[in-house]
């Protein structure tokens, strides 16, 4: 399939996750066959992921006029979604996460098969009840640590 050349809905994206660590933080490694992903089911909203740029400030007396510097680069949180599925082999695997220190490899695929690779701590794990009628949901964190690694659609 082509590289993406026009915009496409969010339905079809999948979310999966590995206690395996990737041997290399690049393509290559992520998607090795030593690294099993489990689909996160039930997933109804994907939230966001990307970089930030924090930004510094300078003064100089002379002219006092700001001057803006590009600082570190956060990839920020992933806020997950979705029903809460007690038995789903994925939310099993990030109710295991949030009570551990470890990192996890996380495997994003869109729809045109373009594929994100991170990997994540995860931060929040709460259960959100609602109103008669609602659905029980999960909110899940991925706090992201590193790059993400952007492969297209082939």
């Amino acid at each position: 399939m082509a590289a993406r050349t026009g915009a496409i809905t969010a339905t079809g994206i999948t979310l999966a996750i590995s206690a395996t660590l990737p041997a290399t933080h690049d393509a290559a490694g992520f998607g090795a066959t030593t690294t099993t992903y489990t689909a996160v089911g039930e997933i109804a909203n994907m939230g966001e992921h990307g970089s930030t740029a924090a930004v510094g400030t300078h003064t100089p007396v002379g002219t006092g006029i700001i001057v803006k510097l590009k600082g570190p680069i956060d990839n920020g949180t992933k806020s997950l979604e979705m029903a809460s599925y007690p038995t789903d082999a994925g939310q099993v695997i990030l109710t295991a996460a949030m009570a551990s220190t470890a990192l996890y490899a996380i495997k994003v695929t869109y729809p045109d098969n373009a594929i994100h690779y991170f990997t994540a701590i995860v931060s929040k794990n709460t259960y959100r009840d609602g109103a008669a009628g609602d659905t029980l949901s999960r909110m899940v964190d991925l706090a992201i640590s590193g790059a993400i690694i952007e492969v297209a659609a082939a």
